[in-house]
């Protein structure tokens, strides 16, 4: 008598089409008991529920689609064939081993290798080259079918995100489902102030990803699912234009186990409720591409000045790297901010750290010993600021009240369609909510332009802040205890948001203060 082993398996479309476990597993044991076949294996369901179970019928089962070549079930199935042998493995039929034909053959194949032969209740396909034409047909048609039902199923999700709705399984953090809302999103008042503080944090308080990181898992905000919040779910608020009104749909496609980015021409845009204005938004995405690009690989001495030297001609970052010694005569390791040609810069040029940073921050520290003529040169530098950019002040609030206007009227339009006394039609509705949204989208490509000119204009909370920094830095300066650090030193700096400019033998340094600070260096 052969020992035989059930396999069943059942994805979420599948059990729309009926195929359930308790059904497939009942037309095996039948099969089993018209062949004498004895049923084995070490996994046992209810034969009710198809749910696992201490005892029952023994079969392997899995949930898991037919895109996955490893399921737990079957991988269970190889390892009892492994251990314990058995002779036949019954199947309900072709698509529940696998839909694709090389994928198909592939369990056949790994099966026979452990001398147990696949058999099927539905269909019978002798181990003849006829047998083994009308599986594969078989086989192929499954999956021409599978595949017919997820792209009928994703042509549907274009077109509801070309209707202007969200799509998706979970809303972004900040917002909930709601079909009535626009763009199908609400809201959510007390995420939508994590957003916010989110923002505020990392654009005009400085901190770092990791900062906010350890913040926000010492509040009592949690992450849309529970549990503590992490670095990739932060990053991923940082850069999602949903809170700046705009989700993107279409914006990948996958292959066989990657996501690949869409030409930007194929993406659908759906309008949102926004929670930031875009000149938060936009410093934001400044800071997290500035990091990118600042990004080198991490050197094993610290730099007090790594990724603040620019260039005056090129405008890119010097390079923080150490020149080890025994080269060029070299007796000790030389710390050095280089300008290479072959990595795109204008020229070749080593600085030595060991020159340029004592100079810089001697220039620094005489700028903080007087909190008064910092608050002056602030002032005056703010002011010269506001004048170049008046023009631009203006036009951002003509277009901010544009932005509002559009805003109101789509929900106006929803409000409108949704009104069973208004008789607009589906197609009117559509049309005019896609005109509404191109002024929108237009309008808030002017105000990210516009605010892109202004971002470099401090505001009033980051006056105050600069006034009691200032004050607490020279107290320190002075007193007889205090020794800054590099990495202090570093800090201070990035406070002043200060970026130091090399042109040939000479230099100054930019600031949150008024003239540029000169200075004249040593090359080698």
């Amino acid at each position: 008598m052969k020992r035989a082993i059930i396999y069943a398996r059942v994805s979420t479309d599948d059990q729309r089409n009926n195929y359930s476990i308790p059904s497939q597993i009942m037309e095996c044991v039948n099969y089993a008991e018209s062949h004498g076949y004895t049923i084995v294996g070490n996994r046992y369901v209810d034969k009710e529920t198809g749910q696992d179970a201490a005892s029952g019928i023994p079969a392997f089962v899995d949930d898991f689609s037919s895109r996955e070549l490893n399921r737990p079930g079957l991988d269970a199935a190889y390892d009892y064939l492994k251990n314990y042998g058995f002779d036949v493995v019954i199947v309900y039929s072709i698509d529940r081993l696998d839909r694709d034909p090389y994928k198909l053959h592939t369990h056949e194949y790994g099966f026979a290798s452990g001398k147990a032969a696949v058999e099927y209740v539905k269909g019978d396909y002798n181990n003849t080259p006829e047998g083994q034409f009308l599986k594969t047909v078989v086989a192929s048609a499954a999956k021409l079918d599978n595949d017919w039902r997820t792209e009928r199923f994703n042509r549907g999700k274009r077109q509801k995100a070309r209707r202007g709705l969200f799509v998706g399984g979970c809303a972004p953090y900040g917002y909930e489902i709601d079909r009535g809302a626009p763009g199908g999103l609400q809201v959510i008042p007390e995420e939508a102030e994590v957003i916010r503080w989110i923002y505020d944090s990392y654009v005009v308080g400085g901190l770092s990803i990791y900062n906010l990181l350890d913040a926000l898992n010492q509040s009592e905000a949690r992450p849309k699912l529970g549990g503590t919040w992490q670095k990739s779910s932060i990053a991923k608020i940082l850069a999602n234009t949903a809170y700046i009104g705009t989700v993107h749909y279409n914006k990948f496609k996958r292959s066989e186990k990657t996501l690949e980015l869409r030409d930007n021409t194929e993406w659908i845009e759906i309008t949102v409720p926004a929670i930031l204005d875009n000149g938060i938004f936009d410093q934001a995405q400044t800071r997290l591409r500035e990091n990118r690009e600042n990004r080198r690989k991490q050197p094993d001495r610290f730099y007090m000045l790594s990724g603040l030297v620019y260039c005056e001609h090129c405008g890119r970052p010097y390079v923080s790297q150490t020149a080890k010694a025994g080269r060029n005569k070299r007796v000790n390791d030389a710390q050095t901010y280089r300008h290479r040609e072959k990595q795109g810069h204008c020229k070749n040029r080593t600085v030595s750290a060991r020159i340029l940073e004592p100079m810089i921050w001697s220039k620094v520290e005489t700028l903080l010993m007087d909190p008064q003529n910092l608050k002056e040169g602030y002032d005056q530098a703010l002011e010269q600021e506001r004048k170049a950019h008046s023009k631009q002040l203006e036009m951002r609030e003509i277009i901010r009240k544009d932005i509002t206007k559009f805003q109101k009227m789509m929900e106006n339009l929803t409000r409108a369609y949704t009104d069973p006394d208004i008789q607009m039609t589906k197609l009117e509705y559509q049309e005019q909510r896609a005109r509404l949204a191109i002024d929108l989208k237009t309008a808030k490509e002017r105000l990210s332009e516009v605010e892109s000119q202004l971002s470099d204009i401090p505001t009033p909370e980051e006056y105050a802040n600069l006034d009691r920094f200032a004050e607490e830095i020279k107290r320190r300066i002075t007193g007889p205890d205090w020794q800054p650090t590099p990495a202090n030193k570093r800090r201070i700096m990035e406070l002043l948001h200060a970026r130091v400019i090399l042109d040939g033998d000479n230099g100054h340094i930019v600031g949150w203060f008024g003239d540029p600070l000169g200075f004249s260096y040593i090359t080698r």
